[in-house]
């Protein structure tokens, strides 16, 4: 149950960060940001809570299948994104640039997060985690 704690910092931090971002574009005369930002928000967010949870799954029965794991997510994820990025903005028709911008910080963001988690949880100081 502790391993799960880290995934709710991964869900919960950016939608704090992007509401921030949306109130202050409210208040500086940009409305209209909440479907952009929480868009480029969402499938980063999915992304990296499901890979969090099937990796700590994995290493807690077996830490030498976590690299496997991770390279089938990887490549789950590459689908994914193309799909998601085509239908944001083709389908939900957000505009390019706010929903680009709103996608890249956040993918970078979130992985960068989900990458020192994945230090923590290797060198053990991860409660709960085995």
């Amino acid at each position: 149950m502790a391993a799960l704690i880290p995934a709710l910092v991964l869900a919960v931090a950016p939608l704090t960060v992007a509401s921030a971002v949306v109130a202050g574009g409210a208040l500086l005369g940009t409305p209209g940001l909440a479907p952009s930002v929480f868009g480029g928000l969402v499938g980063p967010i999915v992304a990296a809570v499901a890979t969090w949870i099937a990796v700590v799954r994995v290493y807690r029965r077996n830490p030498a299948g976590v690299t496997n794991v991770m390279v089938k997510a990887f490549l789950v994820k590459a689908v994914f994104f193309s799909a998601y990025v085509v239908a944001m903005i083709k389908v939900a028709a957000l505009p390019a640039r706010s929903f680009g911008f709103s996608f890249v910080t956040s993918f970078i963001a979130l992985y960068a997060l989900q990458a020192t988690l994945f230090v923590r949880l290797f060198r053990g100081g991860l409660k709960g985690a085995r």
